[in-house]
């Protein structure tokens, strides 16, 4: 009976101990617990705190793209600053800049200052990391006017065929002002053509853009300099309008030389910071000199301005030269100013005398030196009439001719008033 109550005493006493002895385990299993989770929220924190937004670093270096077409390189010049390189209508521009990352939701964001190749300090770069990969990069010193925006993401638009290499938009002839008013002045005989000539278009005058087989050809004009696309220097685009490379294939263009043609599409606001609705080409290295489209029957507003008297040729052959005075001036550039008493600007005079017409049924005075000497005839050409021996002029206009003899002469010997 005694054994049995030691047994039961000594059960009691190693249960007891036992049970102290898990509960220590179990305490000992909770504290490493707690001590290692302490430890990854430490070690997490700490990896925060290492990619904190400020010190983020996001590659940028690449070719960037404007929905325009144009592009942009962003290269990495140290740990972290960088520079972009891009076209402006005044060349090639670079700049520097160190972003300043901030966290946006999954993106992120930065906007620092620019240090521009120009000098120009007002420059601001905003850029976006997308968490989809997609970053956008936005200059502007606050003029929307003067505001880029680039994206690592090529343009989901159709290709700009003009940036390929076609020229289509820009094909047809072009002219100016200046050229159209030199032609009328010259009684639409400038460079030996006649007026019918003008007036249907048939004349190398006007500039034009033009393919030939696979070439595009760019014609100057009158200086009869030619030109076509150099294929191995691609148009390049700028704030919305191209500059496209020409070499010379004559020996007028000089062979082999380039010619940089700025072409402007219609709405769109050139170098000169005009818009209009046709299509320009630019063609001076200053970019002030430019071409629009050419204007069918363009002839037809001249004539309409036109007003001068005509020729009174009665009143001159008894020596009223009214009607005769004025500067004139023919298609080779010659000019011959006559005043009211006959005189003119060579120390010349007039001579009439009251006679029947010639035999070619047009009226003559003389033209002489002042001091003395030998002369020639002019020959008076009224508004409607016609040279019989074969007539090149515009015969809407009163012209003379300055000649020995009688004869069928070309176009540009003509002289027609200017004032």
């Amino acid at each position: 009976m005694k054994t049995k109550r030691i047994i039961a005493s000594l059960f009691i006493v190693f249960f007891l101990l036992a049970g102290c002895s898990n509960k220590a385990a179990e305490e000992t299993t909770t504290d490493k617990t707690e001590s290692s989770t302490v430890e990854k929220i430490s070690d997490s924190s700490s990896a925060e705190k290492k990619q904190s937004p400020k010190k983020k670093k996001i590659a940028l270096a690449g070719t960037y793209y404007t929905n325009e077409g144009s592009t942009a390189t962003v290269e990495q010049l140290s740990d972290q600053e960088w520079k972009i390189t891009y076209q402006v209508s005044e060349g090639e521009m670079t700049a520097t800049f160190i972003p300043d990352w901030q966290s946006k939701g999954a993106d992120y964001q930065s906007k620092t200052q620019m240090s521009k190749s120009d000098g120009d300090s007002g420059f601001k770069i905003d850029i976006t990391a997308a968490a989809s990969g997609e970053i956008k990069l936005t200059m502007s010193d606050g003029n929307p006017d003067h505001q880029m925006t680039f994206s690592n993401q090529k343009p989901k638009v159709t290709a700009d065929p003009v940036l390929q290499g076609d020229l289509s938009t820009f094909e047809g002839s072009y002219s100016n002002d200046t050229t159209e008013k030199a032609i009328a002045e010259s009684g639409f005989t400038l460079n030996g053509y006649t007026p019918t000539n003008y007036y249907q278009n048939q004349t190398t005058v006007f500039p034009g853009i033009s393919k030939s087989g696979e070439d595009w050809i760019y014609w100057a004009g009158s200086s009869h300099a030619h030109y076509k696309m150099n294929k191995n220097q691609l148009p390049k685009k700028t704030n919305g309008y191209y500059e496209v490379t020409f070499l010379g294939t004559n020996a007028i263009a000089i062979e082999g030389k380039e010619l940089v043609l700025t072409l402007v599409p219609s709405g769109v606001s050139g170098p000169d910071g005009k818009t209009s609705d046709e299509n320009r080409i630019f063609f001076d290295s200053d970019n002030q000199e430019s071409l629009r489209e050419y204007h069918d029957e363009w002839w037809k507003a001249y004539q309409s301005k036109q007003t001068e008297t005509d020729l009174d040729v009665e009143a001159i052959l008894t020596g009223d030269f009214a009607t005769l005075a004025g500067t004139w001036k023919n298609g080779e550039g010659r000019t011959l100013t006559i005043n009211a008493d006959g005189t003119t600007d060579n120390q010349e005079k007039i001579v009439a005398q009251r006679s029947e017409p010639a035999e070619d049924g047009i009226s003559y005075v003389s033209i002489m030196p002042i001091n003395g000497g030998g002369g020639a005839a002019i020959a008076l050409y009224k508004i409607g009439a016609t040279n019989p021996e074969g007539d090149q002029s515009d015969t809407t206009r009163p012209r003379i001719i300055i000649t020995q003899n009688s004869g069928s002469f070309p176009a540009e010997e003509y002289y027609y008033r200017q004032d």
